[in-house]
């Protein structure tokens, strides 16, 4: 289905009729139609968007119309969007209205510090319940691997250890290094008053190496691990991948742990292929655990054989099968 645009004038008021397809497929079409409308629009005092005869729209044809009511408000042209029985996609343009980057900067209330005393703790309860939430999940989890040890990836658990606590030998070293000669000048410096030096090593080796080595190696380990692991979390948060799970109705907690309990697979959540405006296959959900086999079969009975994962060193291997 093709894209085009209707501009009706009526004195210094205009009105923008957009039909069609307005997603990723029509972009380049939808595009030029709207600077050939754009054009026509010289002297209007307030513009109209009707979105009453859109047939399909996307995160780009949404785009697309938000820039062009933008470029229209600071030309002084007041745009105003229609939305008829289009409500989504208005809501659509208007996200993406309100996510611009390079409008006015918003004004920010400056907290006092009873404020933010205050707003730390309404966000205890919060919290806290999250915490427990994560425990409880973890403990409901390990009955089930208990059960059923296949659905852990065991053979990448040493890479995990590797990464978590080997890797960090040189700092925790470094950090039980120099807490412990922090501990012998110390020792020195108070011990010698009374010609008790020779008490030194022995201090250092008990006070040290028996009671505040582990202590040290767990508040470094856990502190330059976790911050490595917050950060991923971090960097998925920004990049709006906890988001887009959350959108698609999946838990996001859930999603990663099955990720790394049954990874590496495939999963195909919702599969729509078209071709031009014919569709060959919608509403395809399915996933391929590790050491699986599966086909993906044509109307002609001939389609491709598949075998996850590949071998080690090459690619996803495919061979065309036929069945006639």
């Amino acid at each position: 289905m093709g894209v085009a645009i209707r501009a009706d004038r009526e004195g210094n008021h205009a009105r923008i009729v957009p039909t069609g397809s307005f997603d990723l497929a029509h972009a380049t079409a939808a595009a030029r139609a709207l600077e050939d409308a754009e054009a026509r629009l010289s002297g209007c005092v307030s513009v109209n968007v009707v979105l009453a005869q859109l047939d399909r729209i996307d995160g780009a044809g949404a785009v697309l119309l938000a820039r062009l009511c933008d470029r229209l408000d600071a030309e002084g042209r007041h745009a105003q969007v229609i939305e008829g029985p289009n409500r989504e996609a208005a809501r659509l343009i208007a996200r993406y209205r309100e996510h611009r980057g390079d409008g006015p900067a918003r004004r920010t209330n400056v907290m006092g510090p009873l404020a933010r005393i205050g707003a730390v703790a309404a966000q205890l309860p919060g919290k806290a319940t999250e915490a427990l939430v994560f425990t409880g999940r973890c403990a409901a989890a390990l009955p089930r691997v208990a059960a059923m040890p296949s659905s852990v990836d065991w053979p990448s658990l040493p890479k995990l250890i590797q990464e978590i606590g080997a890797d960090a030998l040189f700092v925790t070293s470094a950090a039980n290094l120099l807490v412990g000669i922090i501990i012998g000048f110390l020792g020195v410096s108070q011990l010698g008053h009374f010609g008790a030096l020779a008490y030194v090593p022995g201090l250092v080796v008990v006070a040290h190496f028996r009671e505040l080595g582990p202590l040290v190696t767990a508040i470094v380990v856990a502190g330059r691990s976790g911050a490595g692991l917050a950060s991923e979390i971090a960097t998925m948060k920004v990049s709006e991948e906890i988001d887009a799970l959350r959108s698609l109705g999946f838990d996001p907690i859930r999603w990663h742990l099955n990720m790394i309990e049954s990874s590496p697979h495939i999963t195909v959540d919702n599969l729509r292929i078209g071709w031009g405006t014919r569709v060959l296959m919608e509403n395809v959900s399915f996933q391929v655990e590790r050491g699986a086999v599966f086909a993906i079969l044509g109307g002609s009975g001939s389609g491709t054989l598949f075998h996850w994962p590949p071998a080690k060193g090459a690619s996803a291997s495919a061979t065309s099968i036929g069945l006639a």
